[in-house]
């Protein structure tokens, strides 16, 4: 998956399920392969997440955590609340008023936000609803905007346009 900042190749993120390749476009890092098969985006991309959570917001899909429980508070009838037991992490999700989840936060015990995503400007592509701008912002107001244009899975790439190599 090759991230691009206007048209322009900003980091290239590789996976063979084991390993996971991280490499940057514009010399923020340097190329770096992991284990891992859900690795952390934030010291690479500033964005905090995990690769799974960023493939969920690209297939349009909010990206939430495991729950075991969630309820509605009779002031907030928009927006769902949900906990995990013994986990410290709530999750709050806003809906329109047709269902469509427009922001999704992740919050501490004491209500801080963690991270927060904001979809809006919706458009349809086949069967599928899907966000025109995601913003995703930390806890310390650390910001980055995704704008899809355009959604094309598994479309065909030539070897000789784009080729990542071993270390």
């Amino acid at each position: 998956m090759t991230l691009l900042m206007s048209g322009h190749p900003v980091e290239t993120i590789a996976s063979t399920g084991q390993w996971v390749t991280l490499v940057s476009h514009t010399g923020a890092h340097k190329p770096h392969s992991a284990v891992s098969t859900d690795p952390d985006l934030d010291p690479y991309i500033n964005i905090p997440l995990r690769l799974s959570d960023l493939v969920s917001l690209f297939l349009g899909k909010v990206p939430e955590r495991p729950f075991d429980r969630a309820w509605i508070l009779p002031e907030k009838r928009d927006t769902v609340f949900a906990s995990q037991s013994f986990s410290s992490e709530i999750q709050e999700w806003l809906t329109d008023e047709s269902g469509i989840t427009t922001r999704y936060r992740l919050l501490d015990k004491k209500m801080n936000v963690i991270f927060g995503i904001w979809y809006s400007q919706f458009f349809k592509s086949d069967n599928f609803i899907l966000p025109g701008v995601i913003t995703i912002k930390d806890g310390n107001q650390r910001a980055v905007e995704i704008s899809l244009k355009n959604f094309m899975p598994n479309i065909p790439i030539k070897e000789s346009v784009f080729r990542l190599t071993g270390s």
